[in-house]
């Protein structure tokens, strides 16, 4: 899916979910989820202003699992109190559309979870991995100067 970014900037929560994807396997929190349903979806497509979800995964048995990720920016004090208020807004985020995901898959478990590049500090091996990560696609970014971005871009020859 190839989602348009016009001359802005590279996401850095669209490359933290290209690495999620990516490196499904290694994250406990959705390594029982392999298959991607749907990628930066309408939760309510006749109603665009109700917004976008991330990733809706699934394991294959009826089980759906709601991604929302959010990208914190560290440096300094004050992004300790916006890290924390992202958290909260995305978490809601993560419940309000698991219910709307709920109501859409009534015959399947829905459950949510967020996904924060703070995640990797707590797993050994990935905060590394995750950060060589972002270097080289942003770099791969701005040298292509692209305008449009995809999954495709995002999780391709990563070694």
């Amino acid at each position: 899916m190839i989602v348009e970014q016009g001359n802005r900037p590279c996401s850095y929560e669209k490359l933290l979910l290209a690495f999620c994807i990516s490196n499904q396997s290694d994250i406990p929190s959705i390594a029982n989820f392999p298959y991607i349903m749907e990628y930066e979806y309408l939760i309510e497509p006749e109603r665009p202003d109700k917004g976008k979800g991330d990733l809706l995964l699934s394991d294959g048995n009826n089980n759906l699992l709601v991604v929302e990720a959010k990208y914190l920016p560290y440096g300094n004090k004050t992004d300790s109190s916006k890290r924390c208020k992202a958290r909260r807004i995305v978490k809601e985020q993560a419940q309000r559309y698991k219910a709307l995901v709920q109501q859409k898959y009534p015959n399947s478990k829905v459950d949510s979870i967020t996904l924060t590049n703070d995640l990797f500090k707590k797993t050994p091996g990935l905060e590394e991995r995750f950060n060589a990560f972002m270097v080289k696609k942003k770099k791969l970014w701005d040298k292509r100067k692209l305008a449009l971005y995809s999954v495709e871009f995002a999780t391709e020859n990563i070694v």
